[in-house]
């Protein structure tokens, strides 16, 4: 009995070793399921913040998004009326102008008129008195001596002198 004695305490040491060994695994597989249960617990608590993040980002960047596209609005509509309201006051200079233009030409249509008319007046008053003179100087050529013994020069002195 003696030799088994000391057979039977190694065996109980190893046992109780054994047993120390699987109470210290399960303590040890317990805090890990523990860790592990919080690490989850704060992934779960880091996705909700991740999310209530990006969710105000979100927001954040359709209200900036909004104000923007508003302003933009807002910039085009003041655009367009400045280049339709330059539009209105370039037709209306325009139209100024060409009436401007219209009445100088007219004013210069009339004054050549007038001019013209002066000429065909004055062309008119020549024109009777060349006939006059004509007229003069045919009455003198067969009643007169002197229109066929005169020289040129002497009838056209005579005849300007009329």
């Amino acid at each position: 009995r003696t030799s088994t004695k000391p057979l039977e305490q190694a065996t109980a040491a190893a046992e109780a070793a054994i047993e120390d060994l699987r109470r210290e695994l399960n303590g040890q597989r317990e805090q890990l399921r523990l860790q592990a249960s919080t690490s989850e617990g704060a992934l779960v608590s880091l996705r909700k913040e991740l999310l209530a993040l990006q969710s105000e980002e979100v927001s954040s960047i359709s209200e900036h998004l909004h104000r923007s596209a508003s302003e933009l609005t807002r910039s085009i509509q003041e655009v367009s009326s400045s280049v339709e309201s330059m539009g209105n006051c370039l037709r209306s200079e325009l139209r100024r102008e060409a009436e401007r233009l219209g009445n100088e030409l007219e004013l210069e249509r009339a004054q050549a008129e007038q001019r013209s008319g002066l000429q065909e007046v004055r062309g008119s008053v020549v024109l009777k008195r060349l006939e006059a003179m004509e007229a003069r100087m045919e009455n003198l050529r067969p009643s007169s001596r002197i229109a066929e013994t005169a020289s040129g020069a002497e009838l056209e002195a005579r005849v300007g002198a009329l």
